[in-house]
C-alpha cells in the first residue's frame, strides 16, 4: 500500500491530464487531496484571457493550467456582458487565500475591451502577487501595464522567466542566476555604450537550457547581434532562441554575420525567425538562410515566420518565400533524423485578394511542399497557422470546398446553407469603394481568420502553441468588412453557425491529412489554422480532436 508521500506524487502525475473543472471535483474528494493536490496544481499556472477557452473532451491542450476568462454563450455577447464577467472572475480570484501558490501568471495584452476599468483590476491583482514574491513566471504582455510594474517586478526573487524593457536594467545577481528565459523588448538604435554592461552581464550568465528572444520593436533583431558583436558581448549557452528582421526601408538587409559569432548556432535546439523583405528584387532572406543552414547541426524545433511586410499580396513573393524557406530546410545537416517540430506561417491577405493566385500556381506551391515534407522522417509535430488562410486565395480550391466538396450526410445538410449565406450577402469592397457580392474566397478567408484568433494571442513563442487551449473565438458572419445581408432576406445567420463551419472546413483538410501520414512515418501532432489532429503512427490514421 502506498504511503501518503508516494500517493501524492502518484496523484499529481495524473492530474496533469486533468482539466481544471476535474481539478475542482477532486479538491472535493477528500482534505488530502484537496490540500496536497488539487489546490496546488489548480493555482500553480493562470492564465487571463479575454474569451473563455474551447472545450473538448479529445484533448489535454485544456490541462495544466488554470483560465480565467470572459463570458461563454453560443450567441452574441455585447463587451459589457464579456467584462463583467471576466472582472468578477479576477474580484474572486483575489479574495482567494491561495494567492501564495501561483507560480506562473500570464495576461493576455488586452483581457478587457473597457481596458481603463481592466487596467485598475489587474493593477489591483499584481499589487498583490508582487507582494507575495512567490511568482517564477509573470508574463505582462499588455505593455502599459507591464511598464507600471517594471521595477517591482525586477525585484522579485525568484523569476525564471524575464522580459527586459530598459537594456541598461543591471539585474540582481540572484535574478541572473535564477534565469531561464529573456525576452529583450529594446530598440537597438537606442542602445549607447553604457547599455554593454549590464547586457554583457545578463546574457553571458544564461543557463545552457535558456531561451533568448530578442523583440526588437524597431524589427531589426539582426542589428542587436551586431550590436553584441561590436561590444565584445557573447552569449554561450543557449538552447532557443527567437527574433524578428524586417528588411524595409528602415532596415537593413538580412546577414548571418554577427549572428554566427556571438552566438554557438551548433548548440541550438530550438529556433523561430520572423522574417521578411520588402523588395520584390533582394535575396537577402535566401542568402541568409542559406548561411544559416548548415550550422544548425542540433535543430529539433523550427518555426519560420513570414513578417508582414508594406509589400503587395501577389503569389509572386508567396513563392519566393516558400522556395527561400524550402532550400533552408533541405541543407539543415540531420534534418531526417533530429527534426521533430516544425511550423511553417505566412503572411496572406485577410480579405482573400492576391494577385495571380490562380490553380496553376497553387498546384506550384502544393508541389513544392509535396518534396520538402517527405524529407523530414522524423517529423512528429507539424503547425501550419496560417494554412487555410493562404489557401483561401485560390478561388478554385475554396469553390470546391462549398460545392465539389465532401458527401457526407453532415456536408450534404450544410454546405447549401452556406450557399445561401453566399447569395445573399454582400460585404464593402475598400479598393472600390463600394459593397459587391461576398464570393467563396473572401468568405472562407474570413471565416480562417477567425479560425486563427483562437490561438493567435496565447503564445510569445510559435513553438509553445500547443502548451495553450485554444479559446472559443466564434465568427459571426458579419463583423469583416460590413458584411451585411440583402434587405428582402431575413439573415439568422450568427455564432451558433460557426461550429457548423468548422466541421465543413475540417473535412475539406482531411485530404490534405492523408497525403501527411502517408508520407510523414512518426507524425503525431498537426495543427491547421486552429484546426488540431492527432495521429497514430503504426496505423497510419489520424483523428480531428477540435
Amino acid at each position: 500500500m502506498l504511503d501518503e508521500e508516494k500517493l501524492v506524487e502518484v496523484w499529481k502525475l495524473i492530474c496533469t491530464f486533468l482539466n481544471q473543472n476535474s481539478l475542482t471535483v477532486l479538491a472535493r474528494v477528500c482534505k488530502l487531496l484537496s490540500q496536497k493536490v488539487a489546490t496546488f496544481e489548480l493555482y500553480k499556472s493562470i492564465r487571463i484571457t479575454r474569451e473563455p477557452i474551447l472545450i473538448s473532451a479529445k484533448w489535454y491542450l485544456d490541462c495544466n493550467e488554470t483560465y480565467v476568462g470572459g463570458y461563454r454563450t453560443n450567441r452574441r455577447k455585447t463587451a459589457d456582458q464579456n467584462d463583467i464577467f471576466l472582472y468578477d472572475e479576477i474580484e474572486r480570484l483575489m479574495e482567494s487565500p491561495h494567492l501564495a501558490k501561483i507560480e506562473q501568471l500570464i495576461i493576455v495584452e488586452h483581457p478587457f475591451y473597457d481596458e481603463a476599468a481592466g487596467f485598475d483590476l489587474l493593477r489591483s491583482l499584481l499589487e498583490k502577487i508582487i507582494a507575495i514574491g512567490n511568482i517564477r513566471k509573470l508574463q505582462i504582455q499588455n505593455d502599459a501595464l507591464m511598464k507600471r510594474f517594471y521595477c517591482r517586478y525586477l525585484s522579485l526573487p525568484h523569476l525564471e522567466d524575464i522580459c527586459i524593457l530598459h537594456e541598461n536594467v543591471l539585474l540582481k545577481t540572484h535574478l541572473i542566476h535564477n534565469l531561464k528565459h529573456i525576452e529583450l523588448r529594446i530598440k537597438t538604435n537606442t542602445l549607447s555604450e553604457t547599455s554593454a554592461v549590464p547586457l554583457k552581464k545578463t546574457l553571458y550568465h544564461l543557463p545552457m537550457e535558456g531561451s533568448l528572444y530578442v523583440h526588437d520593436q524597431g524589427e531589426s533583431s539582426l542589428s542587436f547581434f551586431k550590436y553584441c558583436h561590436d561590444h565584445n558581448i557573447i552569449i554561450p549557452q543557449l538552447k532557443s532562441l527567437k527574433f524578428v528582421h524586417i528588411h524595409d526601408h528602415g532596415n537593413d538587409e538580412l546577414s548571418c554575420e554577427f549572428l554566427q559569432e556571438i552566438i554557438n548556432l551548433a548548440a541550438i535546439e530550438a529556433l523561430e525567425m520572423v522574417l521578411g523583405c520588402d523588395n520584390e528584387s533582394c535575396e537577402c532572406v535566401e542568402n541568409f538562410l542559406q548561411d544559416l543552414a548548415p550550422q544548425l547541426s542540433h535543430l529539433r524545433c523550427l518555426s519560420l515566420n513570414k513578417g508582414n511586410t508594406n509589400a503587395k499580396h501577389c503569389h509572386s513573393l508567396e513563392e519566393k518565400w516558400d522556395l527561400s524557406i524550402g532550400r533552408f530546410i533541405l541543407a539543415l545537416p540531420n534534418k531526417a533524423t533530429n527534426l521533430k517540430k516544425l511550423i511553417i506561417s505566412h503572411s496572406p491577405p485577410l480579405n482573400g485578394f492576391s494577385d495571380d493566385s490562380v490553380d496553376g500556381n497553387y498546384i506550384r506551391r502544393r508541389t513544392l511542399f509535396s518534396h520538402i515534407l517527405p524529407e523530414l522522417t522524423s517529423l512528429e509535430v507539424l503547425i501550419a497557422p496560417t494554412f487555410l488562410k493562404s489557401l483561401s486565395c485560390y478561388e478554385v480550391q475554396m469553390c470546391d470546398l462549398l460545392w465539389n466538396g465532401c458527401e457526407c450526410e453532415f456536408c450534404r445538410k450544410w454546405l447549401p446553407m452556406f450557399d445561401s449565406y453566399l447569395h445573399h450577402h454582400e460585404f464593402l469592397s475598400k479598393n472600390e469603394g463600394e459593397y459587391k457580392e461576398l464570393i467563396p474566397t473572401v468568405f472562407l478567408s474570413f471565416a480562417a481568420d477567425a479560425l486563427f484568433q483562437r490561438f493567435a494571442v496565447q503564445q510569445i513563442w510559435d513553438i509553445d502553441t500547443l502548451k495553450a487551449n485554444p479559446i472559443d473565438n466564434k465568427w459571426g458572419f458579419h463583423e469583416y468588412d460590413d458584411i451585411r445581408h440583402f434587405s428582402d432576406y431575413e439573415c439568422h445567420f450568427d455564432e451558433r453557425l460557426f461550429n457548423s463551419l468548422v466541421v465543413l472546413m475540417t473535412h475539406f483538410l482531411n485530404g490534405y491529412m492523408d497525403y501527411l501520414v502517408k508520407h510523414l512515418p512518426n507524425l503525431r501532432t498537426v495543427m491547421m489554422a486552429g484546426i488540431y489532429y492527432t495521429v497514430i503512427p503504426s496505423t497510419k490514421t489520424y483523428k480531428c480532436v477540435s
